[in-house]
């Protein structure tokens, strides 16, 4: 069995409120554990999407530190590790290890997620302007808020009902979020805006997404925004939220 170590108990925590966040969002989400290295790169699904090239996905992105070989821990133990496996699985692991853990047993069993193998490329990104965290964070709550009341709305139906909400979710999260002219933090690694033409926006599900978990911390910040592809990528400096309009 593959072990994750970690440097001190704080990246072990920080893995396992990323997990959990995200499973408030879906009690299923699978997640994605990446090592290169002695860098754990972690991809929370908030939003799963449909299809085989997930339309819709909202995937959270944090990099974790593991301990090095001279640190006495030995993030070569994982190896070249990709494995998507089901949140629930790691929520056990958590529970099991308690507090204060600072090496997690990596659950043996892979799940499917679709978003998994239809993420675009590491390179190749554009810079397509920026965005305030205050509007991402209204977009979220909005969200929440209108498919909450029209879950409130269904809660007599049964499997009609069940077809509309989800109905619901998924327009709420496809909206756009506009990118406003004039909010900007200066070019990125060079980069100047390329907005293409037709592009509406942020979907709503990338706000939310980053909002659940915790991406958002302050207001205040200005948001990079990219694009690959119909992906859309958002840059914070807690983690990333890559989505599929």
């Amino acid at each position: 069995m593959t072990d994750l170590v970690f440097p001190d108990q704080q990246g072990y925590a920080d893995l396992a409120t990323l997990v959990r966040r995200a499973r408030q969002a879906d009690p299923d989400a699978a997640v994605r554990l990446q090592v290169t290295g002695a860098v754990l790169r972690v991809w929370v699904g908030v939003l799963p999407g449909t299809g085989l090239l997930a339309d819709g996905a909202a995937v959270g992105v944090r990099g974790i530190e593991l301990a090095n070989e001279d640190a006495g821990g030995s993030a070569s133990e994982a190896g070249a590790l990709d494995l998507v496996c089901a949140s629930a699985a790691l929520s056990d692991r958590f529970a099991y290890d308690g507090v204060g853990a600072s090496r997690l047993s990596v659950p043996p069993a892979s799940t499917y997620a679709a978003w998994a193998g239809a993420l675009p490329a590491v390179a190749g990104w554009s810079s397509i302007g920026a965005i305030s965290a205050q509007a991402l964070i209204d977009a979220a709550r909005a969200g929440i808020a209108e498919i909450a009341e029209g879950v409130d709305a269904r809660q007599t139906g049964a499997a009609a009902g069940s077809r509309a909400v989800q109905e619901l979710r998924r327009r709420v999260w496809a909206r756009a979020v506009p990118i406003p002219a004039g909010v900007d933090d200066g070019p990125v690694n060079g980069a100047d805006d390329q907005r293409p033409t037709g592009f509406e926006g942020v979907p709503a599900g990338a706000a939310f997404a980053a909002y659940v978990l915790g991406f958002l911390p302050e207001p205040s910040a200005t948001v990079r925004v990219w694009r690959s592809g119909r992906w859309v990528r958002l840059q914070t400096a807690v983690g990333h939220v890559v989505a599929r309009p």
